[in-house]
Parts: C-alpha cells; structure tokens; sequence
C-alpha cells in the first residue's frame, strides 16, 4: 500500500496567502514579541532569545511583502497612482512628461540632427 502523501499545489499556496494565515500570524508574532520584551524587562542581561526573535522578525516581514505584494488588485492601483498625482509637487511637470508619451505626436516628431 501506497504512502498518501499531501499536494503541495496551488491549494497550500492559497492558503498560505490567505488573510486569515497572515492574521494569525501577525497576532501570534506580536504576543510573542511582547512575552520577549517582557522576559528582558524581568531578566536583565539575558537576550538569549534575541535571534530567535530576530529571524522570526525577518520571516514575518518576508510574509508580510508576499501578502501585500499578492493582494493587489486594479482598484488599489488606481487609488495610488491618484494618491501619488494629489501628493506631487510639480503636477504640471508630470502632467506634460505624461502627455508628452501619451500624445499621438509623440511617433511622428522628426528626429533631432547631432551636431
């Protein structure tokens, strides 16, 4: 009889990436990190879980890009690229850069000559 052993496919991947794991995760880390800034606070020069601590800290950021970077859809776009716009300094000079590649003109200019 065969040994049943589990798929890692698409299935483990989504959950992985799943809002609820990241949660989860994100609560358990922070428990954890306050039960470590506890134990130091009581136990004075004792950082002996400071590198667990620190590639776990490392691991969770890793989760966190994978997780914000997989969760980005056309909305969240649009209201970046509006929210950058409404923040620049020089809107104009923005708006003429992007006119300037949009603009149906911009294949038919001749080339400049170098002198």
């Amino acid at each position: 009889m065969e040994a049943m052993q589990p798929e890692f496919g698409k299935t483990n991947l989504t959950f992985w990436l799943s809002e609820r794991v990241f949660k989860t995760h994100n609560v358990i880390y922070v428990i954890a990190l306050l039960a470590w800034a506890t134990a130091v606070a009581f136990v004075p020069g004792d950082w002996s879980l400071f590198w667990p601590i620190m590639v776990w800290t490392i691991v969770f950021m890793i989760h966190f890009l994978v997780f914000k970077g997989t969760h980005v859809d056309d909305e969240w776009v649009e209201e970046r690229v509006e929210r950058l716009n409404e923040e620049a300094k020089d809107l104009s000079h923005i708006e003429a850069i992007r006119d300037d590649y949009t603009s149906i003109d911009r294949l038919r200019r001749p080339k400049r000559d170098m002198d």
